[in-house]
């Protein structure tokens, strides 16, 4: 756990100071506190999740990114399969996760 602590903390450093943002620039983007950024920053407490989904927001990277507990090539895999299922209408998406299950059960079949 003290490992995935140091890794978002590593991560939202890189994501921060690669956007050119300040902590206090970030903090009030999230409308939380300077003191909140450094705390994450130093690996002293953890954010809360809704503040993990805006991190992602304004980095525009997948939660996953954030918290480190991505796999690249498994993380851009997946975006491009929410890309496509993003463009089609809602009724089509709920046939498009039934197919998808029943395509999980029958390779747990084999």
């Amino acid at each position: 756990m003290e490992d995935l602590k140091i890794l978002f903390a590593s991560n939202l450093i890189n994501l921060r100071t690669k956007a050119g943002m300040t902590q206090l620039e970030l903090a009030e983007k999230l409308y939380k506190s300077e003191s909140a950024i450094r705390m994450w920053e130093l690996g002293k407490s953890e954010p809360d999740l809704l503040s993990v989904n805006a991190l992602a927001e304004i980095f525009n990277v997948s939660a996953d990114t954030i918290l480190g507990t991505d796999t690249p090539s498994l993380s851009e895999l997946k975006l491009a399969i929410l890309d496509v299922i993003d463009q089609i209408p809602e009724e089509q998406q709920r046939a498009f996760l039934e197919m998808a299950k029943i395509y999980r059960d029958s390779l747990k079949k084999d």
